[in-house]
């Protein structure tokens, strides 16, 4: 796999990845909800998904174009270097996974500021509504969105030639369950906002494995900066995600049995 194809890729994933993070898992349980209000009228509920997908699209390329544009011209400052770019993204990493098996707990409630009250004001304003409504959830970003798509998707762009198109992926990774929702309400599938919430009970286990793919890829870049010579550490991040997993069954199974 080339570098481009590599990059392509990378940025499709991270997008997945970020589409089923709490704050923006509940964006698009609102948007489901937008969408639904359509369910009698398919046609009209298709242009209303591809709306909300495309004004999120369309402040994921802005944004992030803006944040490439800027590390060009900043001259790539640690991210020409190997040594701290490595570091960097081990400590990136390492922030997610953490956030991501929930050992420190974030407030996703969103307050009362002026984003949530526009939110609620462009619900009733129709296709163009959507459109906004896409936009602004485009800009709620959290610390899970924030992490991967400024620490992680954009030193990415910075260094991929016609890395500019990466947001635009990354946006379409994001709305992926957006658009399956859509097309479910399309083809006359009523349980499709059942399904919705099933795959919301279920992002408490993907975030912990999430969480322990990204610690133990963390470890990875992290390790040849332990001062220990002696002894060879490469097996360290092997170590790092069996523990991790480990934990993770047997909590998930405690809380199962609940």
């Amino acid at each position: 796999m080339d570098g481009l194809s590599y990059a392509v890729t990378t940025a499709f994933a991270l997008g997945l990845v970020t589409a089923v993070s709490p704050c923006t898992l509940a964006a698009t349980i609102s948007g489901a909800a937008f969408i639904s209000r359509s369910m009698t009228n398919p046609k009209y509920a298709l242009l209303v998904g591809v709306l909300l997908s495309l004004g999120r699209i369309i402040t994921f390329s802005v944004v992030g174009g803006i944040m490439i544009a800027a590390g060009h011209i900043i001259g790539r400052i640690a991210l020409s270097s190997q040594v701290v770019g490595g570091f960097l993204l081990g400590c990136v990493l390492l922030v997610v996974g953490i956030f991501f098996l929930d050992l420190i707990p974030v407030n996703f409630t969103g307050g009362s500021g002026f984003l949530t009250d526009t939110m609620v004001k462009v619900h009733g304003g129709g296709l163009w509504g959507a459109l906004l409504l896409g936009m602004l959830y485009g800009l709620a970003f959290c610390p899970y969105s924030a992490a991967l798509f400024f620490g992680m998707l954009i030193p990415l762009a910075v260094k991929t030639s016609g890395g500019y198109v990466l947001p635009l992926l990354f946006g379409l990774g994001v709305n992926v369950p957006v658009l399956v929702y859509t097309g479910m309400v399309y083809f006359g599938m009523k349980k499709a906002r059942h399904v919705m919430q099933r795959v919301s009970q279920f992002w408490t286990l993907i975030s912990k494995v999430l969480g322990v793919v990204l610690i133990s890829a963390a470890t990875y870049y992290l390790y040849p900066y332990i001062p220990v010579k002696e002894v060879p550490l490469n097996w360290l991040p092997y170590a790092v995600g069996g523990i991790l997993f480990v934990w993770v069954f047997f909590t998930y199974k405690q809380s199962m049995q609940k």
